[in-house]
């Protein structure tokens, strides 16, 4: 079985700011894989730290089954939303073709088609 020895760590700066890195211990050996951000400000390096345990997750196979099924459960809301409104549309429109008895021609009495005069 592999073992992800990844982990996100927080490294300060010189000039004040701090990295938020992803880094991995082997071999015992550290070494910096990806740098997810740099900033000086806590809310920014909050959502720094919180990106690189996303990557971790993606790159080490893991996976969150609730955030997973939650994704699925809104794109499905998504679909029947677009097909509801879509059916919606269509219905309106052959409501209205109906209703002012449409027969293919635009305002001047001339076929789309054809091309020709009503008579």
């Amino acid at each position: 079985m592999y073992f992800c020895s990844m982990f996100v760590r927080k490294k300060k700066n010189r000039s004040g700011t701090t990295s938020i890195v992803v880094a991995d211990k082997s071999q015992g050996r550290f070494r910096e894989l990806k740098t997810i951000g740099v900033s000086s400000v806590e809310n920014e390096i909050a959502d720094f730290y919180q990106q690189g345990k996303l990557w971790i997750a993606t790159h080490c196979g893991d996976r969150d089954m609730f955030a997973e099924a939650e994704k699925e459960r809104e794109e499905k809301q998504v679909v029947e939303y677009l097909l509801s409104n879509m059916e919606q549309q269509q219905y309106e429109c052959s409501h209205r073709n109906q209703r002012h008895g449409y027969r293919g021609e635009n305002r001047y009495g001339e076929n789309y088609r054809t091309g020709a005069q009503r008579r």
